[in-house]
């Protein structure tokens, strides 16, 4: 029995070699080259088939292909019509594989960079930008709340940007609040923006410092915007 280990285009000597070989010369590198002359090619479970088959079965199988059984197979049916634009077509697959690698071109389609290849179509991923970076509030009163100030953040890439959680974290977060947010559970397509809307209401008259976390589907995530301000009694404040 022939074994094909996989596909090779044989020695250069085959080349334009049309002289009859021994049926003990067959194997599976020789079923992959005719099938792929034939104009066919094959999947390896084929070439193998047609290497166990021997020479002259191999051939005639090939040659006499209407002998072989195929139920799906419908009858053949001449048009009656002759397209003389096709006379100038490639015999066989490998004939339009070689015009193409030789003259850059073949059937009406170009293969060179200046032809029709298609290129991968290449996706930046997702990436926020956060503005402003930082918020200061400044000097409050305490106990009384602030007016908002607000985050942007803007997806610049070209891929969908998930934002999975917007949160407060630090040792003074129970002085800060989020009194808007759109971007939570947000699918933000790409060149486009969400806000979270953060309020300050100092607990005692000294400095407070959080951080508001982004946790999303960008590659630097989670991400920070700091957020500070400053507590101070009502009696400071300018009448």
């Amino acid at each position: 029995m022939a074994t094909h280990l996989g596909w090779s285009p044989g020695p250069a000597a085959w080349k334009d070699d049309l002289s009859p070989i021994a049926a003990t010369d067959w194997n599976g590198d020789r079923a992959a080259h005719l099938l792929t002359h034939a104009g066919f090619g094959g999947t390896p479970a084929e070439i193998q088939r047609l290497a166990d088959a021997g020479l002259d079965r191999a051939v005639r199988s090939l040659v006499h292909y209407e002998s072989i059984p195929n139920p799906k197979m419908q009858p053949f049916v001449e048009s009656g019509l002759w397209d003389p634009s096709l006379s100038g077509f490639p015999e066989s697959r490998p004939e339009a594989t070689d015009r193409a690698v030789k003259h850059g071109a073949s059937m009406g389609v170009e293969s060179k960079p200046a032809g029709k290849v298609q290129k991968e179509a290449h996706t930046t991923p997702p990436s926020a930008r956060f503005e402003p970076s930082s918020i200061d509030f400044g000097d409050q009163v305490t106990k009384k709340p602030s007016k908002y100030q607000r985050i942007t953040v803007t997806n610049t890439g070209e891929a969908k940007l998930y934002i999975n959680s917007v949160n407060i974290t630090g040792d003074d977060r129970q002085s800060f609040t989020l009194v808007g947010d759109t971007c939570t559970g947000s699918t933000i397509e790409s060149k486009k923006s969400c806000v979270v809307d953060v309020c300050f209401t100092p607990a005692r008259t000294e400095g407070h410092k959080a951080v508001i976390q982004f946790t999303d589907s960008a590659a630097d995530s989670p991400q920070s915007v700091s957020v500070s301000g400053k507590g101070i009694n009502s009696a400071a404040v300018r009448p």
